[in-house]
């Protein structure tokens, strides 16, 4: 380990760090303050120095230990360690016990440094509401950050990834250090007399992070001592632009050029490419993530969103491609759609009969209207897109509505024979993305009617029932609906 560097006295980081809370609102005057401890020097220094800090600020510490379960002998050590340290300083102390972390980083398909972090984030956000906390203070410092940059760099991260961590996450997690390098914090233990413990894992060559330490830090350093403080400054600067990108974003967003939906975001191509490129990058990232947001484990990076990109600048009708996370893109005319695959999938299970006489609320919003007429009121009709006909004697007593299945046939009305629906969709020009959204109405196993498309011949009205059947899509609001699910 080489020899700590501090650029002013020891002493001198207390003042720095009060007034790096201060600038970024950190703690407020009477917070309670959880704070983290992992019994090594970093999260020591942090706790000594917050709890110098605590009487001007009138803040309450409570000191907060998670054990891993990971690491054996030591990790117990340092649960002792730790809750020596908070008994001798008088302060409350909660300890997390994470249990089955290997098996929860296989169901989620995540490492399981990845696992272990969102399950230490979910204890610290526990102790907080319990102790009735406003804020998590974690000991990352500049040198933690700079690793970060650094890293992240190494695996192509663009503009947001350069804004590293920020001192306040979530407006509960924040971190006080960023401003001192370890070197300073090392200097600080020292001069303090503080004691800590060491964690094995921190010098083992099997995590990306610590072979970058180990091996690439120390001949970066050679080549510019500041740059710790260089890499800081960099992701200060990123976060800033990073946040009027955001708010530029947020702006198209909530224009009407998204639609965005539960399953679904449609764009329009035209607002789209009217954007500048760093914002037609976000908006499409904006989409995948809102439509991912509770799948663990996905990553649509660059390449695929300059695919996606790609497709709306060459145009030329309908296209379709793939993305990560069950994503499917597709281009049409005057829009691009980002939709679930498996939610879209998922459609074909769902069945529901229409009330006879009745409305009826369907899945995904649609509902439809049926109602006994006299014959006389349907006499010439033919098949329409938002109405059709049947004759009551010819029902079975029900009707049902579902989606979408591969290899239904359809026999449009005045057509010669049944078609598949696929083919009946692209004659029709439906895009692939709307197919499984679209309600098929059923009598008897046979599609009747294509919902707000078209009817079948099954529809064709003979004259020999007095009474028929009206069968009409509402718009929404139209009419007080039989909610089913």
């Amino acid at each position: 380990m080489r020899e700590a560097r501090p650029i002013g006295p020891p002493r001198a980081l207390l003042g720095r760090v009060a007034r790096f809370i201060a600038r970024h609102d950190l703690i407020r005057v009477g917070d309670t303050v959880v704070v983290a401890v992992s019994g090594g020097v970093d999260s020591c220094v942090l706790l000594d120095l917050l709890e110098q800090l605590s009487p001007s600020l009138s803040a309450r510490l409570v000191v907060a230990h998670v054990h891993h379960g990971l690491r054996g002998a030591e990790a117990d050590r340092d649960e002792r360690f730790v809750k020596g340290l908070a008994g001798a300083r008088g302060l409350p102390y909660v300890v997390g016990r994470l249990r089955g972390l290997k098996e929860a980083a296989g169901r989620q398909g995540v490492s399981l440094q990845a696992a272990a972090r969102d399950a230490r984030y979910a204890f610290l956000a526990e102790s907080r509401e319990a102790r009735g906390a406003r804020v998590v203070a974690l000991g990352h410092t500049m040198t933690d950050q700079a690793e970060t940059i650094l890293e992240r760099v190494l695996r192509g991260a663009g503009t947001d990834g350069l804004g590293g961590m920020a001192p306040v996450r979530d407006g509960w997690v924040v971190r006080p250090l960023l401003c001192a390098t370890r070197d300073e914090v090392l200097a600080y233990a020292r001069f303090r007399g503080l004691t800590w413990v060491e964690d094995g894992t921190n010098v083992s060559p099997a995590y990306t992070r610590n072979r970058i330490r180990l091996h690439v830090w120390p001949a970066l350093l050679a080549e510019n001592p500041n740059l710790e403080r260089a890499l800081a400054r960099l992701a200060e600067v990123a976060r800033r632009d990073t946040d009027l990108l955001d708010k530029l974003t947020e702006t198209v967003w909530n224009s009407s050029a998204v639609q965005p939906g539960v399953d679904r975001v449609e764009v329009s191509v035209g607002a789209l490419l009217e954007q500048h490129p760093a914002l037609r990058f976000r908006l499409l990232r904006k989409a995948v993530r809102v439509l991912t947001a509770e799948v663990p484990g996905v990553t649509v990076g660059h390449d695929h969103l300059a695919a996606v990109l790609d497709l709306a600048e060459r145009g030329g009708g309908f296209k379709a491609l793939d993305l990560p996370g069950g994503l499917r893109v597709e281009l049409e005319p005057e829009r691009l759609v980002v939709a679930r695959r498996a939610a879209a999938d998922g459609r074909a299970g769902d069945e529901v009969e229409l009330a006879i006489p009745g409305a009826t609320s369907l899945p995904t919003g649609e509902t439809i209207r049926v109602d006994r007429v006299p014959r006389a009121a349907v006499e010439g009709l033919r098949g329409h897109a938002r109405e059709c006909w049947l004759e009551e004697d010819r029902v079975d007593g029900r009707l049902w509505v579902r989606y979408y299945r591969r290899g239904d046939r359809f026999h449009p009305f005045g057509a010669p024979g049944p078609v598949r629906l696929s083919r009946f969709f692209i004659r029709e020009k439906i895009p692939r993305a709307r197919r499984q959204t679209i309600p098929l109405v059923l009598m008897g196993g046979r599609i009747v009617w294509v919902v707000g498309v078209r009817g079948s011949e099954y529809t064709r009205i003979s004259g020999k029932s007095e009474r028929v059947l009206r069968l009409r899509l509402e718009e929404p609001g139209e009419g007080a609906a039989t909610r089913v699910t």
